[in-house]
């Protein structure tokens, strides 16, 4: 047995066992949750195994309804034994049955999930129950173009399916299928990676540890459910709040003019998304650490959550208080960078940050401000920089533009 998620799982030597694919998935699933927020969805995981990847969909989405099927019925029996483990953190109605892919399924889905067998192969049913686990075809796709035809019938409007594929198959066949089928085919990886190449291009995104950190944290596990079809283009999105998540293309200017090293600690004002805070956490690395100081408690709260689906992340302190003057507490910090714009930058924060520190804050009027970079050369000698026009969320509070 092994815990991941709160979830205990067993596992079986008849069993397909988790594995990089699996966990890939379960990232996967946890984009999902903006876009399904607040709904009451059904949920169907087909070639379920353990178990794992319904299990947790329906923990992660508080699903209605979880149906887990399998051809196996060694896996059918985990998968059992798998939900009664953890059946008191699932409110759902579960359903486990044998099947080959949906043939034995009733009823329609809001998602379905199939970690297919993408290897390339023969699948033969005279091959070990096992094999089939892995094996994908002759070109790796025959399972799961099998899988899209039927499930194109289980699939409700505006359904989403959560397919596992690999490019070791014939991945452009299996996408003319899928479009032939009226599916729009899309990775969430890869709109993330075309925004990453847009703003390289754009010269906004420059170095290794920067390009590497919008990787790892993907803005649309971050955004609000009704911008999810937003969550790569260049531009600012409203959260909650009156609030609003960054600009990519303005986040990849404040962390390069950042320059973070490893080990550094980082007071950032205005947490918002939690995404700025996330791309900083892992800039600074796990010995690093980031102080986020937040003047409204349900955007904290927002962020907090948005933060939890990295389970990487545990360099992230959240404090609810009035950050338009720092936060003198836990200083000195390496960088200081403000997420609100500010009508001037306050003495006692220029004193809050090391010699050889920097501080980014947008500075101006509430309409539109310039992006100030200020190093702190010696313990009295400070050198500033305009950066570019921008527009930030007004900062409040004893130093903002007017009092809480």
């Amino acid at each position: 047995m092994f815990e991941f998620e709160g979830l205990k799982i067993n596992e079986s030597e008849f069993v397909y066992k988790p594995a990089e694919d699996s966990f890939l998935a379960i990232k996967a699933i946890k984009e999902f949750e903006p876009y399904f927020s607040g709904k009451e969805i059904e949920i169907l995981d087909v070639g379920t195994g353990t178990g794992i990847l319904g299990l947790y969909a329906a923990k992660m989405l508080n699903a209605k309804r979880l149906v887990l099927t399998d051809i196996n019925k060694h896996a059918v029996k985990l998968a059992k034994e798998n939900y009664e483990l953890n059946k008191d953190k699932i409110r759902s109605v579960v359903d486990i049955i044998e099947s080959d892919l949906l043939e034995e399924v009733d009823g329609n889905f809001d998602l379905i999930i199939f970690n297919a067998p993408y290897l390339r192969g023969d699948i033969s049913f005279k091959k070990p129950i096992l094999e089939r686990a892995w094996n994908g075809g002759k070109e790796g796709i025959e399972v799961s173009i099998k899988f899209l035809d039927q499930s194109k019938e289980r699939l409700k409007e505006n359904g989403r399916i959560l397919l596992i594929a690999s490019s070791l198959s014939n991945f452009g066949k299996l996408e003319r299928r899928a479009n032939s089928l009226g599916y729009s085919m899309e990775s969430s990886s890869e709109m993330n990676e075309k925004l990453i190449r847009y703003l390289i291009d754009l010269g906004k995104l420059k170095s290794k540890k920067v390009i590497e950190a919008f990787r790892m944290v993907p803005r649309g596990l971050f955004v609000k459910q009704e911008y999810l079809d937003k969550a790569y283009l260049d531009e600012p999105l409203p959260i909650i709040q009156g609030a609003t998540i960054p600009q990519p293309s303005i986040m990849a200017t404040l962390l390069e003019e950042l320059d973070l090293k490893e080990g550094e600690k980082v007071l950032e004002i205005g947490t918002g998304s939690g995404w700025s805070s996330s791309l900083i956490s892992y800039c600074v690395g796990k010995k690093g650490m980031v102080v986020s100081v937040e003047g409204d408690m349900f955007i904290a709260e927002f962020a907090k959550k948005n933060i939890a689906k990295l389970d990487w992340i545990n360099n992230i302190k959240i404090i609810i208080a009035d950050g338009s003057g720092g936060y003198e507490r836990m200083s000195p910090y390496d960088k200081i960078l403000y997420g609100i714009a500010m009508p001037a930058l306050p003495i006692n924060v220029m004193k809050q940050i090391k010699v050889g520190g920097i501080i980014i804050a947008p500075i101006g009027s509430k309409e539109v401000q310039i992006l100030k970079k200020i190093e702190r050369e010696k313990s009295d000698k400070y050198k500033e920089k305009d950066i570019e026009k921008v527009v930030f969320s007004p900062a409040y509070g004893k130093f903002g533009f007017n009092e809480l």
